[in-house]
């Protein structure tokens, strides 16, 4: 599967793939259906090691020790509090807004 594709194509890349990586299997079909008029589109995907360690398990990790591992020390939705954001993801927010505005 290109990765340069549209937006929504690569959401689903990343899904499939961890998916793929999260159950140890080798291969998956991605299949998308509009509607009768519109051919089905299925494709094999093949779980991508490299990319998957290079690109996606150092995110999610990142991810778990930095935002979910806290939370599940401090509580703070169990206690009606709001979860706190760490730097990058209050940079990626900023940054993210900014490009809205131009």
């Amino acid at each position: 599967m290109a990765y340069k594709h549209h937006y929504y194509y690569y959401i689903s890349f990343l899904k499939v793939q961890g998916q793929l990586n999260i159950t140890n299997k080798s291969k998956c079909y991605f299949i998308v259906y509009v509607n009768d008029k519109v051919e089905l589109h299925v494709e094999e995907i093949h779980r991508d090691e490299q990319f998957w360690n290079e690109s996606m398990l150092p995110v999610l990790q990142q991810f778990y020790i930095e935002c979910i591992g806290p939370e599940i020390i401090r509580n703070n939705i169990g206690n009606g509090k709001r979860c706190v954001d760490p730097p990058y993801i209050l940079d990626a927010i900023r940054q993210h807004n900014e490009k809205q505005k131009k």
